[in-house]
């Protein structure tokens, strides 16, 4: 039976529920909660996006190197930005999901097994030469594919080991991008609220549909935007993505469209970074 909600009744619930500002009733839109990019939800390839700052790929830097998500977040992996975040030998951090010792050991096992096999498709595929990466079995369990440490290693998170092999070596090439073309950038993140300009008719498909679930106010989030950054850093994920397109040209029609969406999203940000950052 449906109680109805009087003055009353709604002023006793007030006093026990919490109450959320709009800054947090915003940012509960979309999923869990992971440090400050607030609530996150996770696409079919894995990918992680937030609600709030930063949606994506590439790597942030923090205070204590750069951190990120090959496997989209965060990006090829995607990374995130708070600086929250610990590596390889320090605490585990907020936002680290922990995995067993034994679940370690297995993935470390499955590099030592499969890094050959990558090493050699990306040389014979590509002429890329992965074995120069500094490549480490991550023991923390963030939620990303993988990421790149202060000194530039990368470190393969346990959602790497759950990719399948074709996306692997997305993952790893993408890493090689990074480490191997990027420019230099101001990691200084500045509170800037912007809108992204309206997108080509595919674009805006898939970002409400795929992103946004066919939600109208969860589209309008993944628009808006809270913070830029330098917009070399952009530039630096745009090219990476179009490295990507340009040396996998089987991809599925999902991953064909995920590509260009990211192409497109970095560019834009870089558009509006060059206006106001």
């Amino acid at each position: 039976m449906k109680k109805k909600l009087t003055r009353s009744s709604f002023s006793a619930l007030r006093e026990t529920a919490t109450l959320l500002n709009e800054q947090e009733q915003r940012a509960v839109i979309g999923g869990d909660y992971w440090d400050d990019h607030g609530y996150w939800t996770t696409d079919s390839f894995g990918n992680m996006y937030w609600t709030r700052t930063s949606q994506g790929d590439g790597y942030y830097y923090g205070d204590s190197g750069y951190y990120g998500d090959s496997g989209y977040y965060g990006g090829s992996g995607y990374y995130g930005s708070s600086g929250y975040y610990e590596y390889y030998g320090g605490s585990s951090g907020l936002g680290n999901i922990p995995i067993t010792n034994s679940q370690f050991m297995l993935n470390q096992m499955i590099w030592e097994s499969s890094k050959s096999t990558f090493f050699n498709q990306a040389s014979i595929l590509f002429n890329i030469d992965l074995s120069q990466m500094n490549i480490i079995v991550s023991p923390i369990g963030r939620p990303a594919n993988a990421w790149i440490g202060g000194n530039g290693e990368v470190f393969l998170e346990d959602r790497f080991f759950n990719l399948p092999s074709n996306r692997q070596l997305r993952v790893l090439v993408h890493e090689h991008t990074h480490i191997t073309e990027d420019l230099s950038w101001n990691p200084t993140v500045k509170s800037i609220h912007t809108t992204l300009p309206e997108p080509p008719p595919h674009i805006k498909s898939y970002i409400m549909n795929v992103l946004s679930g066919g939600d109208e106010f969860s589209y309008m989030q993944n628009m808006n935007h809270s913070t830029l950054r330098d917009p070399q850093y952009y530039r630096n994920e745009v090219n990476a993505y179009m490295k990507e397109k340009q040396l996998f040209t089987n991809l599925s029609p999902e991953e064909a469209a995920e590509l260009d969406y990211r192409i497109w999203y970095y560019s834009e940000l870089a558009n509006l970074a060059d206006q106001h950052y």
